[in-house]
């Protein structure tokens, strides 16, 4: 009887162990795809202050560069992170298993005892909440690299545009326009008829 305690016992402290395990693989887990997404997120800021910030020597016909890096970083960021949810939810399901045969040998160890947990719960449909768990964050991720293609495609033209309008209304203002910093001198002959000689 006590080497079939012992042998339980073993088996029950090796379980716990791969339990903990687990639970520091999902906190990496995690952390690394926080940590991809952060990389992203100030990725594509740094595209966008290059982008909108008007000191940049990229004009409209380089926005394939800018969109080609963008596309790459979000198919790399994308693929790194459905493989990472993936693992995470294969580690959560391994987790729950382990649960179950902790309990069990528990369960074993403490016959006829009155202090044995109760059986622990196995929800059937949490492998599909965390399914769809992820796949909302994924969606919510391609959806933000799409307006981020979108914009990396676009606003450069756009900028470029702008600033020919800018510069187009500033000579069109300086040659519709009188000076008065000399008393409007400068342009009387603008205003006088024109005198045949």
């Amino acid at each position: 009887m006590e080497n079939r305690k012992e042998y339980f016992s073993r088996i029950f402290e090796g379980v716990k162990t791969t339990i903990r395990d687990q639970e520091t693989r999902l906190q990496n887990l995690q952390s690394i795809s926080f940590q991809l997404a952060n990389y992203y997120f100030v990725f594509q800021g740094i595209i966008f202050t290059a982008i909108c910030n008007g000191t940049t020597s990229l004009k409209c016909q380089d926005r394939w560069f800018l969109f080609t890096i963008s596309l790459l970083a979000a198919l790399l960021n994308l693929v790194a992170l459905a493989t990472i949810g993936l693992k995470y939810i294969n580690t959560m399901d391994e987790q729950d298993r382990n649960w179950i045969e902790a309990h069990e040998i528990e369960t074993i160890l403490l016959e006829g005892d009155k202090h044995a947990s109760g059986i622990p719960y196995k929800d059937p449909c949490k492998r599909i909440k965390w399914y769809i768990v992820y796949i909302c964050c994924m969606l919510c991720f391609s959806a933000f690299a799409v307006v981020t293609l979108y914009g990396s495609w676009n606003f450069l033209c756009r900028h470029d545009e702008f600033k020919k309008t800018q510069s187009y209304q500033k000579e069109s203002y300086n040659h519709e326009c009188i000076k008065f910093c000399n008393g409007g001198r400068e342009n009387e002959t603008l205003l006088k008829p024109q005198q045949k000689v």
